[in-house]
């Protein structure tokens, strides 16, 4: 690297850092890939800002290049074994506090429901289901900690093929090192540190068949293995399938070194079945359990869409038309949160590109890089509902092919100082990630980052509906339930349908017990009214309305509600009891006998029959006097 060169790298990563400081002062929906450090105290932003600054100058004084060390980790087989087991450590005590991003909550209902099968992300629900399963038989366990056990357990796989992949590639030990740690440094390295959500398998599994199919160029059996891999990936979550030219690719590539017609049908049979096998498993499993192949086709065809391309009236789920300026925004946003050495990578191909054509001819690089562009533009035509900044994981496996093919990429541009270049690029990918997986580790920093994402004019009706209904279910959780009723009414405002109704409609009802149990009946009434205004035939709540009436000894509007409990459920022997007292007290003797035998036929329980028949007799005795 001459002088120029250092220059032009310590330049390009200053204003990676930069950034990262205006990120802190602008609107959330332009920066919110790499907004990372507006969340965190000002002196640690401080000090971010000032590691950033001594690893951009650190080639113009000098002080480059990663060292040289005795001991080889990727050959030494201590430190082979060694690092996955301290991985485990970080994945799980920096591991994600609440939930918010992807469908962190709903997969906790999933598994608190017992449900076994999705169509979308097949394979991964049904490990999770079953692990949670087994687990909580022998020891108690939440299912949030339980799918963050497994989420960790997988990155401790990951971490340990990441070091073989880095092993394979690299000719010496710095460029193992370089290929190594740009895959800890990837946004993606979220996944594993107890995620919840249906990606974390799937993301291992993209490595592994990526890995393999790396090898075929040099031992064409590793193609079969590698497409086997690549269907259990496909089989863990349905957007693998991005990766499918890259498949397609290997398979042509292999098949054009067959000579015969008969060797290429039986490398394309072998292929063939060993892609079809394990989904085809994986639907007889689910047909054995109940789920057919008819509700996977019914799925997939309700799950999401394409963006609209032509501007016009959008649907509640839509935020923008495809090329639009929020469109580029997000996706940028993306790239850089999941890949941040897309950045690098950008600029190195604007400014070295007659350098770096031949570099991309080889055919890993060419493999990596159809992977990486096959997979962006599925990630670019999708339409996320909940807002690509909070669903940025559904195409997180994209920076795998993307992070490695820029690594070898700068490998081969820089050659034997390709090192020094690695100091800057890895070490502000380093500076971006660690505060990223920090930030969600800490309760009170994400929560904050997530309710202001809620602002951003980059989401949806249905994805500020839907953040803002999970934000109640937050609160409830916590038993603030005039917050949770707070968020209900912002999601019913946003988008008001049935679910958001009822759920606002239960968030009155929860703060109207809260005040009813601290004695304060004229708010308790008030809010117990409103929730009968979103749902007025709520069989609870309308039994609640009537105990508070008949706690206020406002009879006969007690005993007007209580009527209403009776017409949705005739049978109910709470309200046929306490509708006989009141008419009791109100004097109305033989409307109070009629509710008693209703409730005597309903009920035959002996201490209630024994309770009621007391009662029962007292009525006579007062109807005689």
């Amino acid at each position: 690297m001459n002088r120029i060169n250092i220059i032009l790298l310590s330049c390009l990563g200053a204003a990676f850092i930069l950034l990262h400081v205006c990120a802190i002062f602008l609107p959330v929906e332009y920066f919110w890939g790499l907004d990372q450090w507006r969340y965190f105290p000002a002196p640690i932003t401080v000090l971010f800002i000032l590691v950033g600054a001594v690893i951009c100058a650190s080639p113009l004084l000098g002080k480059s290049g990663f060292p040289k060390v005795k001991i080889n980790i990727f050959s030494n087989r201590i430190f082979f074994l060694l690092i996955p087991v301290i991985s485990f450590s970080f994945f799980w005590f920096v591991r994600q506090k609440i939930f918010f991003l992807g469908d962190g909550y709903f997969w906790i209902r999933m598994l608190e429901n017992g449900i076994r099968y999705r169509a979308l992300e097949p394979l991964e629900v049904f490990i999770h289901s079953v692990f949670y399963e087994s687990t909580t038989k022998f020891i108690n366990i939440s299912p949030q900690d339980s799918w963050a056990l497994l989420s960790a357990m997988a990155g401790v796989l990951f971490v340990f093929v990441a070091m073989r992949l880095s092993d394979y590639l690299g000719s010496t030990y710095r460029d193992k090192m370089m290929i190594f740690l740009s895959m800890l440094s990837m946004g993606t390295i979220q996944l594993f540190y107890g995620y919840v959500e249906t990606y974390s398998i799937a993301a291992l599994l993209t490595l592994i068949f990526i890995y393999l199919a790396v090898k075929s160029f040099e031992k064409r059996s590793f193609a079969y293995v590698s497409f086997f891999v690549f269907s259990l990936a496909v089989c863990s979550h349905i957007s693998v399938l991005g990766f499918l030219p890259a498949s397609i690719y290997l398979y042509f590539r292999h098949l054009f070194q067959f000579s015969t017609l008969l060797s290429k049908m039986r490398f394309t049979l072998g292929i063939i079945i060993s892609f079809i096998f394990p989904i085809a498993i994986m639907l007889l499993t689910f047909s054995a359990g109940g789920f057919t192949l008819a509700k996977f086709l019914n799925e997939y065809s309700s799950s999401g869409h394409i963006l609209p391309l032509v501007p016009g009236i959008l649907a509640p789920n839509v935020a923008y038309t495809l090329f639009s300026y929020k469109h580029f925004i997000d996706i940028w946003n993306e790239l850089i949160l999941i890949a941040p050495i897309s950045f690098f990578a950008v600029f190195l191909v604007m400014f070295r590109f007659n350098d770096i054509k031949i570099i991309i001819l080889e055919h890993k690089i060419t493999y990596l890089l159809v992977a990486a562009v096959s997979s962006l533009i599925l990630c670019f035509l999708f339409n996320m509902e909940i807002g690509v900044s909070r669903d940025w994981d559904l195409f997180s496996t994209l920076a795998l092919p993307i992070t490695i093919a820029s690594v070898l990429i700068l490998i081969g541009l820089f050659k034997e100082r390709a090192h020094v270049a690695g100091v800057v690029i890895l070490g502000c990918c380093l500076i971006h990630t660690i505060p990223w997986v920090v930030l969600n580790a800490k309760e009170d920093y994400s929560l904050k980052r997530y309710i202001r994402l809620t602002s951003s004019s980059t989401w949806s009706r249905h994805a500020k509906s839907y953040a803002y209904d999970e934000l109640r279910y937050f609160y409830e959780e916590k038993n603030d339930l005039l917050a949770a009723l707070d968020w209900a009414e912002k999601a019913y405002s946003q988008l008001g349908n049935e679910r958001y109704r009822l759920n606002l409609a239960a968030s009155y009802n929860n703060v109207a017990i809260m005040f009813a149990e601290q004695k304060q009946m004229l708010e308790a009434e008030s809010y117990f009214l409103r929730s009968l205004q979103h749902d007025p035939d709520d069989f609870q709540t309308i039994r609640n309305v009537a105990l508070l009436y008949f706690e206020k000894k406002e009879y006969d509007q007690a005993l007007e509600y209580f009527e209403k409990v009776l017409i949705l459920h005739p049978n109910d022997i709470e309200s046929l009891r306490e509708s006989a007292r009141i008419c009791y007290i109100l004097g109305m003797y033989d409307k109070a006998d009629g509710y008693l035998k209703r409730a005597l036929q309903v009920n035959k329980d002996k201490e209630i029959e024994r309770q009621l028949l007391i009662f029962q007799n007292q009525l006579w005795n007062k109807m005689k006097n």
